[in-house]
């Protein structure tokens, strides 16, 4: 609260979240929050049909400072745009510079103001994020993939997860409706730990750009294969992550334990005497 973290996703808004944060000693945060999916037919208000997520990660070092912020943001979800969300997370930390990398569904349709870039056209969004104030964008680089890449470990409890996740046959099944020409393997052993592969075939067309030896914000679109295209009317979630380094002295003190313990008593010792206060109001009002 003392940071501004909870007015991300705010207990007003979301009184369903479950959050775990904890400090560490001497210095260091970190949160996982989870605001569970609106009932079915009740997504409304703002609220998703699907599980809304977030995690947060400090290292306050005086000469490395890091924060990094991920969350996801359910498709058909009203409300908060993702430049606001962006700009509030980096007004808590403001950190001397950051990163942003946005995972959006494919099939959307293309953002006009790049299309009218004279760039290679593009089959899914290439949305223009609103600049944060008091920062100037650098490069921005965008990527279709061609080629999709699924490890994972085995599950120690299979039955206990989501959707096709209770089996890897359910998952490749999943897999293969989504993908052409896809191929599933299993590494290790089946009586011990082992991890899942899910491969597709690379389009050998396309050389993914790299990034440019000059800041000078230019934007390089690669194309999807229309093939892989389904899908595109349904809303789906997109995943956001910000990436923080250099971060303000002053801010980071609050993410210290010492600093932050202190700062609990004295917000304690404040509400404690609000308390009394208000108590003898009451009493007052009685005689």
């Amino acid at each position: 609260e003392a940071c501004g973290l909870s007015n991300v996703y705010p207990t007003s808004r979301y009184p369903d979240a479950r959050v775990d944060a904890y400090l560490f000693s001497p210095c260091g945060f970190s949160a996982n929050g989870v605001v569970p999916a609106a009932p079915q037919g009740n997504a409304e208000d703002g609220k998703s049909s699907s599980i809304h997520y977030f995690t947060v990660h400090v290292t306050p070092e005086p000469n490395c400072s890091f924060a990094s912020f991920e969350t996801n943001v359910p498709g058909g979800q009203s409300g908060r745009t993702t430049s606001e969300i962006i700009e509030h997370v980096v007004d808590i930390f403001k950190p001397g510079r950051f990163s942003v990398t946005l995972f959006e569904a494919k099939g959307r349709a293309a953002d006009p103001n790049v299309a009218n870039e004279g760039k290679l056209p593009s089959t899914s969004s290439q949305r223009l994020l609103a600049p944060v104030p008091g920062y100037r964008r650098l490069d921005r680089i965008v990527h279709d993939f061609e080629d999709y890449d699924l490890v994972r470990k085995n599950f120690l409890f299979p039955d206990k997860q989501q959707g096709p996740h209770r089996s890897w046959k359910q998952e490749v099944k999943y897999l293969d409706d989504m993908f052409e020409g896809g191929s599933a393997y299993m590494v290790g052993k089946m009586n011990g730990d082992h991890w899942y592969l899910y491969i597709t075939s690379p389009n050998e067309s396309i050389t993914p750009p790299r990034t440019p030896e000059e800041n000078d914000g230019r934007v390089h679109i690669a194309r999807i294969p229309a093939s892989i295209l389904r899908g595109a009317d349904e809303p789906s979630d997109e995943t956001l992550e910000i990436l923080m380094t250099d971060l303000d002295e002053e801010n980071a003190k609050q993410f210290y334990l010492d600093n932050a313990s202190a700062l609990a008593s004295e917000q304690l010792a404040a509400r404690a005497q609000k308390a009394r206060d208000e108590a003898r109001q009451s009493l007052g009002d009685l005689t």
